[in-house]
């Protein structure tokens, strides 16, 4: 996008897509660590365990909220520069990396219990955050030959792709072949997916003539069947378990859901169209904040924050005030945010400093 005209409306869908990811990544590493340990063997539990299933999909629908909102405005763009795009991504890992490290460094020289806590090295600059890398390879295949390629299809013809690729990535055999290829390959394809979707809106926008009333029925409808198929299952497994069917005791499950899964695809079709209605001014929050989203993920999701996560005692509240455990998660969302607003504050006036001493370092 235009770094001094940018569309807030996106931004404000970036900012929803980090709320997402945070709010997976706490119960993910907080509540649902519990699953293996028996803290919900116990059939009374199950119906409070549909919250952390509709939330184990938010993670996947920020995901792809990213890859649809760069395909939309990188698909038309044929001198997309890799490079910034690229040093962008390192400058801030490479931040990050740095911040967390001397983060870890301070806390664990004032704890008395290093065990309670999981430090963070400098190792993790290659081996955290998947998703930089995910997202690269995707914008990388559209430079290459992708938006070349969609630039010279007709609507029809492009159609055609979007599907073709959809059903490869959604059907088990197709899928099962290509990963058998290469690990990752069916996630690399669903974001190839959502990259030239983004593009095929932003060309055609085929949902003009949708109600915006449908895509919110649509999204409740979506989120209805899966607690529909839940619910069967649980109560086929009481079912068993009350008639000593199972021999190895209760165990409640909560459902992964992956990037390709049909709920995510659904639910984020019709969230980026919901926002792409949205007429609204520039705001400089707004904007600020979404430049900010790629922090905010290095700086909630490492070792360290996740040992502060695993600390609260999450099932109890679960099982006794489901409201008082939404706000608990609400409130350490807007911890991680924060911080990850914070440290991308200091990285950019660090950027300004090096800039006005630049001549330390280069000569003239």
């Amino acid at each position: 996008m235009d770094k001094k005209v940018r569309s807030s409306n996106f931004e404000l869908l970036r900012i929803l897509a980090i709320i997402l990811i945070v709010l997976f990544h706490i119960q993910l590493h907080g509540p649902q660590t519990r699953i293996n340990d028996g803290a919900f063997a116990d059939p009374v539990f199950f119906k409070q365990l549909f919250l952390l299933d509709a939330g184990n999909t938010f993670g996947m629908i920020g995901n792809a909220l990213f890859i649809m909102i760069s395909g939309y405005f990188l698909v038309g763009n044929l001198s997309v520069d890799l490079g910034k795009i690229s040093g962008k991504l390192l400058l801030e890992v490479g931040f990050a990396t740095v911040l967390l490290t001397i983060a870890s460094t301070v806390i664990a020289g004032r704890s008395s219990d290093l065990s309670a806590r999981n430090l963070v090295g400098f190792y993790i600059f290659n081996d955290e955050w998947w998703f930089t890398g995910y997202y690269i390879l995707v914008v990388v295949i559209g430079k290459v030959f992708l938006n070349k390629f969609l630039s010279r299809l007709e609507a029809k013809e492009y159609v055609g792709f979007l599907l073709a690729l959809f059903a490869i990535d959604q059907f088990h055999w197709s899928s099962y072949i290509f990963e058998g290829i290469a690990n990752g390959i069916r996630t690399l394809m669903i974001g190839v997916f959502f990259y030239a979707l983004g593009g095929y809106i932003k060309k055609y926008n085929p949902f003009s003539h949708v109600r915006l009333y449908i895509l919110f029925l649509v999204i409740a409808a979506t989120y209805l069947l899966r607690y529909i198929s839940n619910y069967n299952i649980t109560s086929m497994n009481i079912a068993k378990y009350l008639t000593s069917e199972e021999q190895y005791g209760f165990m409640q499950t909560i459902p992964q859901f992956a990037n390709h899964d049909i709920t995510v695809v659904i639910v984020t079709v019709c969230l980026f169209e919901l926002f792409r209605r949205i007429h609204m001014p520039s705001s400089k929050v707004i904007n600020y904040l979404g430049k900010s989203t790629l922090m905010i993920y290095f700086m909630h999701e490492n070792d360290l924050f996740i040992s502060f996560y695993k600390m609260d005692s999450w099932i109890g509240t679960l099982s006794e005030h489901v409201d008082q455990f939404v706000l608990k998660w609400f409130w350490w969302a807007l911890v991680g945010i924060g911080i990850g607003v914070l440290a991308y504050t200091v990285y950019v006036l660090l950027g300004i400093a090096c800039k006005k001493c630049r001549f330390l370092v280069v000569k003239e």
